[in-house]
């Protein structure tokens, strides 16, 4: 063989090896991860059981639970196995035992957690820690996940209250119902109306509205009268109450509805973008929004879901059934042509799995790449066998030639 010939050879075999091991074991997986720097896990469902996939769209962890998180980004996965929730790592493996009625993931180190007590009709409440141990005792009749602030809203028989990561109170009970803080400052309700504390338990909006949202880039969203506005940090309208939903502000918009309007307004409460078409939409999330387009003429309220950036261009057309937040650069979206079909979309639009099955096109793709793969090499023996035996018939011709040549060629005169 030529040296062009063996290189391709080598070359065509090192792809199919690379093909073949990353399909059957988990060494394309870690090298992709590795590289990418993304070692997130997404939530699939197949029949009726969860699983998780990573960032290229590989079953990486097995579909052995009823729930699970959607997405876990690094740390600890909160999955369902039977009745009980318990936590798993990125790898599949237990890290706390499946023992929980209720749980919720992990935030500031925390998880919130409840377990049923002998003796007792209610499940207790209360936070266990990355190793499993309880690091705050289950004592407290409901809990809130812990913020930035390092507080958490807790309820001890009816009111609630705040506490720090060590479990001493840092707020004693004294709410009817009590959100998380953000900002420093957290909506409570007292007397059947909510208003807004700082970390000290001092009010700095009193008690006056009838729901109120969390803070976020110095505004919050409350309703008043039935309708939603937004106030600044001292208590004082940005917008006076004039949509019947109104969000937090996430990554520097707030999602607004009114009678005949969806859209988004900035911090300075200006409805920066919406169009008449619209009818539903979600917070932004990785820097899109996913937003409902109405598609029927006859029924303006049935529509189809894309994905918009921060200057209202939509970045993927409306083309799915419904869609959720992005989050690692993928977004859970759904068709629901014949059946209910869940997939997820990356940022360019292209479907990361086939939604009408994942397990199966999974299984049916790594096939046809290891057909493939075998077969190009099957081919290419093929090929070395053909280009060995031809040029051996072109040898054996050539010296066939050369004996024809030189029997035919007159034999020199003898003297007499």
């Amino acid at each position: 063989m030529l040296f062009r010939e063996k290189a391709a050879v080598i070359v065509f075999i090192c792809i199919a090896y690379i093909l073949v091991i990353d399909h059957l074991t988990q060494w394309g997986n870690h090298l992709w991860e590795k590289n990418t720097g993304n070692h997130a896990r997404y939530a699939v469902m197949q029949k009726g059981k969860v699983g998780f996939i990573n960032g290229r769209g590989r079953l990486v962890i097995p579909m052995n639970y009823e729930e699970g998180s959607s997405y876990s980004a690094k740390g600890l996965i909160l999955a369902r196995s039977g009745k009980f929730w318990g936590f798993i790592n990125h790898e599949a493996e237990v890290v706390v035992d499946f023992q929980y009625i209720w749980a919720k993931d992990f935030s500031q180190g925390l998880a919130a957690v409840a377990r049923r007590q002998k003796g007792m009709f209610f499940p207790a409440f209360g936070f266990i820690n990355e190793n499993g141990q309880e690091a705050i005792p289950l004592k407290f009749t409901q809990v809130k996940s812990f913020t930035s602030e390092g507080l958490a809203a807790v309820r001890k028989d009816l009111l609630w209250g705040y506490i720090g990561t060590d479990g001493n109170w840092m707020l004693n009970p004294a709410y009817d119902d009590a959100d998380d803080f953000h900002q420093n400052m957290a909506a409570v309700k007292k007397s059947g109306k909510w208003g807004y504390i700082d970390t000290h338990g001092t009010w700095v909006s009193n008690p006056a509205y009838d729901e109120a949202g969390y803070f976020s880039q110095g505004v919050a969203p409350v309703k008043q009268n039935g309708l939603w506005g937004y106030i600044d940090l001292q208590g004082n309208w940005i917008v006076k109450p004039t949509y019947t939903e109104a969000h937090s502000l996430s990554e520097g918009f707030g999602l607004v509805k009114g009678y005949d309007t969806v859209g988004f307004v900035d911090h300075k409460g200006r409805l920066t973008f919406y169009a008449g078409n619209w009818i539903n939409a979600r917070d932004f999330s990785d820097g899109l929004a996913a937003v409902e387009v109405s598609s029927n003429s006859k029924n303006h309220y049935i529509g189809k879901w894309g994905y918009i950036n921060k200057k209202g261009d939509f970045i993927i057309p409306p083309r799915f059934d419904w869609a959720w937040d992005f989050h690692g650069g993928l977004a859970r979206v759904g068709l629901t042509e014949n059946d209910i079909r869940r997939g997820y979309v990356n940022k360019k639009g292209r479907m990361i799995w086939d939604p009408a099955d994942w397990q199966q096109s999974t299984y049916f793709r790594r096939n046809i790449y290891l057909v493939a793969a075998l077969g190009g090499l099957f081919y290419l023996f093929l090929l070395v066998r053909y280009i060995k035996w031809t040029r051996r018939i072109k040898k054996e011709a050539e010296e066939a030639r050369k004996v024809e040549q030189t029997r035919a060629r007159p034999s020199p005169l003898k003297p007499y």
